[in-house]
């Protein structure tokens, strides 16, 4: 899958879709319309993601998911347009994962990826996107949820 950077004026995004339960060699590489933000949403230009049991589950056929879906439940990339532009401007580093993504709508095996605002994570880091893409659910874990020290 390309993960190359395209225009916010182009039509079309690169994607990998799911049309049913397969192996990896039948999802689908095409172009789809890039998805326009809605109102307590933000799209994210996708830099990486991971690919995790769960997509694999999906593709067996063992997840409640409605084919055609774009999969990928977990992505870090840039903002690239928001409804939120306090907490989430635009080109600021992110990171997503889970809540549905990819799920009950379309995932991270994209471009670009349109996610519900609360479930963008700001990033402040100087780590290259490939680092970055390894450490999402980690960064959630740590410094997002902050997790106790047992007493």
């Amino acid at each position: 899958m390309s993960l190359k950077s395209l225009s916010r004026n182009k039509v079309t995004i690169n994607e990998s879709s799911c049309y049913l339960p397969s192996w990896p060699d039948k999802l689908i590489y095409q172009d789809v319309p890039t998805p326009q933000v809605k109102p307590g949403w933000s799209l994210v230009k996708v830099k990486g993601f991971g690919i995790n049991h769960s997509e694999i589950f999906t593709r067996k056929g063992l997840s409640p998911v409605h084919f055609p879906r774009i999969l990928g439940i977990e992505c870090v990339g840039e903002i690239a347009d928001t409804t939120d532009p306090e907490h989430l401007p635009v080109d600021h580093k992110v990171v997503s994962i889970m809540g549905e993504m990819g799920r009950k709508f379309d995932g991270s095996y994209a471009e670009y990826v349109l996610l519900p605002n609360n479930q963008i994570y700001p990033v402040d880091t100087n780590l290259d996107w490939l680092t970055l893409t390894t450490i999402p659910e980690t960064y959630y874990i740590w410094i997002v949820a902050k997790p106790q020290a047992p007493e």
